[in-house]
């Protein structure tokens, strides 16, 4: 009878602990949608939700990838910087996490633990009104691991670690400024079109009109990192009501550059004459000038250049070529020399002139100038 009781335990006992770790992955299934219901829930957090939010954890010091774009620029954070970083959002716009997959139950030394992956998209904006948006930046949602691990005696899956990644290259540096193209301003709104970076790229605003750039951009003087197409145009950027920066569009007023011009062909033209075959002529000229312009309507402009310089030149005479023979007489011999007439003629002059100028812009890329020279 006794060997009846444990034979028949035995071949019971499989079934015995199958039932056990059936009613185990049940409830650590069960308790693995809960966590993942309340860890969405929580994403908004602020300081009366702040003790629930650390609850989730294993401890505040549980490593956690950094999602908080903008909020801080550290890879990682513990779950407590996470959560000081998360309140400083002004607006949680949208928070959301789709595309979940659950792996299978792992029994540890230290519990069982199961990874849940999913996507997760964050938008949100500070106090100036600047939107902060993954899929806006980066042009995708972050991908996110998160390993829970069931505690028995809390009946609950607590969080031991975060992982995640973006598939962008792009990074936000932490010295940046948001720059916002203004609507209401319709001039300087259709002028962001044509701005440029120094490697010709242009300005890409989000759904808001907002973008980042780096804080140290050179908006004037030699190979600025930022330009306008119209090269009689200066920005710079501007800080407006909100804290938000602006670009400012000012029409160039002053002109001052250099000039070097020389001849293609002849300089001068002399009239025919037996005494040459040809007459050479070359120029150059070279000088400043300076200008200021006025801009009497959104594409027109007037002004007046000056202009003083120096010019140089050379005329070169060709002698014609005389034939060398020798003709023998009865009593003497003739012989015809070669006679060199060539001569070279250099000069220096300065010039000085004075110029009203027409500007009409068709586009930022094609204009028509008149201009009116008087030259001494």
């Amino acid at each position: 009878m006794k060997k009846l009781s444990v034979l028949a335990i035995a071949l019971m006992l499989p079934f015995i602990m199958a039932a056990q770790i059936n009613q185990m992955r049940y409830k650590v299934n069960f308790a693995v949608l809960q966590a993942i219901e309340e860890y969405e829930a929580m994403l908004n957090i602020n300081e009366d939700r702040l003790g629930r939010y650390l609850e989730q954890f294993e401890s505040p010091d549980v490593k956690v990838y950094n999602d908080l774009l903008g909020l801080s620029y550290k890879p990682v954070l513990t779950a407590s910087e996470y959560a000081e970083a998360a309140m400083r959002a002004d607006n949680l716009i949208k928070s959301k996490i789709v595309s979940v997959k659950k792996s299978n139950m792992v029994y540890t030394p230290t519990g069982y633990e199961v990874v849940v992956n999913f996507s997760k998209s964050m938008e949100y904006t500070d106090n100036r009104g600047a939107l902060y948006s993954a899929s806006e930046f980066y042009g995708s949602d972050y991908e996110i691991s998160v390993k829970f691990v069931y505690d028995e005696d809390q009946d609950k899956c607590l969080i031991r670690e975060i992982t995640g990644n973006v598939n962008s290259d792009k990074v936000l540096q932490e010295n940046h400024l948001v720059l916002e193209r203004n609507a209401r301003n319709t001039k300087n709104y259709n002028r962001y079109s044509d701005v440029t970076f120094n490697d010709g790229q242009h300005l890409v605003f989000n759904k808001v009109n907002q973008m980042f750039i780096p804080d140290n951009l050179k908006y004037r003087g030699f190979r600025p990192d930022i330009k306008v197409s119209d090269s009689d145009i200066f920005i710079k950027k501007v800080t407006n009501s909100k804290g938000l920066t602006e670009l400012k569009f000012s029409p160039r007023r002053g002109r001052l550059g250099g000039y070097y011009g020389m001849t293609v062909l002849r300089d001068l033209t002399f009239d025919k004459s037996d005494d040459y075959q040809a007459v050479e002529s070359s120029a150059t000229e070279y000088g400043v000038q300076l200008g200021v312009m006025f801009g009497t309507a959104e594409k027109l402009r007037a002004g007046f250049t000056i202009a003083a310089g120096q010019g140089s030149g050379t005329i070169r005479f060709l002698g014609k070529s005389t034939i060398i023979n020798r003709v023998e007489k009865a009593d003497y011999s003739e012989l015809r020399m070669l006679v060199n007439k060539s001569q070279e003629i250099t000069y220096t002059h300065n010039t000085a002139s004075f110029a009203f100028n027409l500007v009409n812009s068709f586009s930022p890329r094609l204009a028509m100038n008149i201009d009116v020279i008087g030259k001494v």
